[in-house]
């Protein structure tokens, strides 16, 4: 028995036009204006900075954006299912691996659901309401935990049926 999945920002095409639009156009825009000032002469906007100054916005403004990417670039979500349990790391929000045994797991659902309207979209969120942590990447499928804590759990698949056959596995080995 065993599942893994991993999932990234990286093939999610819609994401990447929403992001490269605006962080090309702040880059273009300051890119412009420090070669405006430095090399034409022409000071960058209606209070003239010193280059100095220009320079150092610039490259704030670029280490942001880029951070910004690289962020997006290297996140990451893995899932894993065998015989002892649930693991899941979302690089970089949740750096190290986490396992939850099959022993806390109540109840689960393979379902769809609203990403934005349950959670106000994708990456590690909780519920509107408060009651559901989440960590999803893109999609509305997601296994939904029931936990011994009191504490409920959905983690986004793209396999959802893979994910609920391995899911009733662990379920029935655990019960007989």
């Amino acid at each position: 028995m065993g599942f893994i999945e991993k999932q990234s920002f990286r093939s999610s095409k819609f994401l990447w036009i929403i992001l490269i639009l605006p962080i090309s156009a702040g880059l273009g825009t300051v890119a412009y204006g420090v070669y405006k000032q430095i090399f034409l002469g022409i000071p960058w906007g209606n209070q003239q900075l010193s280059d100095a100054t220009a320079i150092i916005v610039a490259a704030f403004v670029f280490l942001t954006l880029g951070g910004i990417m690289v962020i997006f670039l290297s996140a990451t979500l893995i899932t894993k299912i065998d015989e002892k349990g649930i693991r899941y790391r979302y690089f970089p929000f949740v750096p190290k691996e986490q396992f939850i045994p099959r022993s806390e797991i109540l109840n689960f659902e393979v379902k769809t659901y609203n990403p934005a309207g349950e959670f106000g979209g994708w990456g590690y969120r909780t519920s509107v309401n408060g009651e559901t942590k989440a960590i999803n990447v893109r999609g509305n499928k997601g296994l939904f935990l029931s936990l011994s804590s009191g504490k409920k759990f959905l983690i986004g698949t793209k396999k959802p049926h893979q994910v609920a056959d391995a899911m009733k596995e662990l379920i029935s080995k655990t019960s007989s």
